[in-house]
């Protein structure tokens, strides 16, 4: 079987390029894989600002998915506690990393949104 990092790359952009807010409205949208001033291999999306007058691109490292992944799989809940502690870089660069990281954990169906406040489990 394929690694995490291998099935999340497979899957986006080619199956999935864009995630969805949590609380409606528009999503965000893949950009690129491409290594940050870290060397960190990182999953790069955009979103527009509040008045659609430009767009703001933030990253994930491909690293901090496999970690969240991980405390999916041993039965774990991915929530905000999680996101700013086990997702440091993602964390830095704004809150929106909680839900496409989250969303990447649907993609690779291994885990559902169970709403405000209870996080991805």
């Amino acid at each position: 079987m394929p690694s995490i990092s291998a099935r999340i790359q497979a899957l986006v952009p080619k199956q999935y390029s864009q995630f969805p807010k949590l609380s409606g409205g528009g999503s965000y949208h893949f950009f690129s894989w491409d290594k940050d001033r870290r060397g960190a291999l990182c999953l790069y999306y955009w979103f527009w600002d509040r008045n659609k007058a430009y767009k703001n691109t933030k990253r994930i490292p491909l690293s901090e998915i496999v970690t969240t992944a991980q405390i999916c799989l041993a039965g774990g809940t991915f929530d905000r506690h999680t996101f700013q502690k086990r997702c440091p870089v993602a964390a830095s660069d704004g809150p929106c990393g909680f839900a496409v990281i989250g969303r990447c954990l649907e993609f690779l169906g291994i885990a559902k949104y169970a709403g405000r406040g209870k996080g991805f489990c």
